[in-house]
Parts: structure tokens; sequence; C-alpha cells
């Protein structure tokens, strides 16, 4: 449960930051 719950847990801040990163780095880079 602990790993699962740690792994749910990285994926939804993972896309989170993804999602923020995302919008971010494209105006950024280019």
């Amino acid at each position: 449960l602990d790993n699962q719950a740690s792994i749910s847990l990285a994926k939804a801040a993972g896309l989170t930051l993804f999602g923020k990163w995302d919008v971010i780095s494209p105006d950024s880079t280019d």
C-alpha cells in the first residue's frame, strides 16, 4: 500500500509539475 500510494502521489505530482512546466517550457525555450 505504501509503495502504491507513493507511486500514485509521485505520478499525480509529476503530472501536475509536467503540466505547469509544459506551459512554461515552450514559452521560455521559444
